[in-house]
């Protein structure tokens, strides 16, 4: 069995299931690869293909922003499914891993739709519960850094997940009624997110201008210009700039930088 992982992950949390679930595959006599969708280049499109051609899996890891998936990973699905529908031949099987904070408002069926036009099945949906990102007091506790009764937990998702695969058993998960709130929370939080930019602040003292934040950016949202940063709308709000900044002098408001 081969699976292509495709993630996004703000603090790392993500980052860290995509990986273990590769790792516990390919020391379980399988084989699977990880891919940041973060850079959307020729390179990304080529392992689409790639991944179309060879994998019997396909699966797709991301948290969970106002019940809905990022923006740059809608805007990688459309990539996949354009790329998808013009190969038309593939037996590859489509996979979702979600992570979040509280519960999964998102859900098997906005997933399907979202990735409807590939023709492709999707055979699992799992949910991961782990540290929120948007009210970890403590950056440095994600991520690889997670506490061990969390990852402890996933881990334990992770190989049943895996037996599952090795039987073929379909998995979906969190289907119920608290997708119906995730509805009004996406209509509630949609433009609130777009317009999120606005309440990033830098505390000029703390700020020792290492430039980790505008490195690291996996939307390239931070500018600095004339011994100023500032924050453009095609931040999608993961919080990495906050989590990775040393001297925690980046944070969020209320009102507008």
């Amino acid at each position: 069995m081969h699976m292509s992982i495709f993630y996004f992950s703000g603090t790392g949390n993500t980052k860290w299931i995509a990986e273990k679930l590769s790792q516990t595959l390919n020391s379980n006599m399988h084989t699977a690869d990880c891919y940041t969708i973060e850079k959307q280049n020729e390179e990304l499109t080529a392992l689409i293909n790639l991944a179309l051609k060879q994998s019997d899996y396909i699966g797709f890891a991301f948290p969970l922003h106002g019940a809905d998936a990022p923006r740059v990973m809608k805007e990688f699905f459309a990539m996949f499914v354009s790329i998808a529908a013009k190969l038309r031949q593939t037996s590859a099987k489509l996979m979702f891993l979600n992570t979040f904070g509280y519960v999964n408002g998102m859900g098997y069926f906005r997933a399907k739709k979202m990735l409807k036009k590939c023709g492709m099945p999707i055979d699992y949906y799992i949910n991961f519960r782990l540290p929120n990102n948007s009210e970890s007091k403590n950056y440095k506790l994600l991520g690889n850094n997670m506490p061990e009764k969390i990852k402890g937990a996933a881990l334990s998702k992770i190989d049943r997940l895996v037996r599952a695969l090795e039987k073929g058993r379909k998995n979906i998960q969190g289907i119920g009624p608290h997708l119906l709130p995730g509805i009004v929370i996406r209509k509630l939080l949609a433009e609130k997110i777009k317009e999120s930019y606005n309440n990033f602040i830098i505390d000029a003292s703390l700020c020792t201008k290492c430039m980790m934040c505008v490195k690291n950016c996996p939307t390239q949202s931070i500018e600095y210009s004339k011994d100023s940063f500032a924050f453009k709308s095609a931040c999608d709000v993961c919080w990495r700039c906050i989590a990775m900044c040393p001297t925690g002098a980046i944070s969020m408001n209320n009102k507008s930088v």
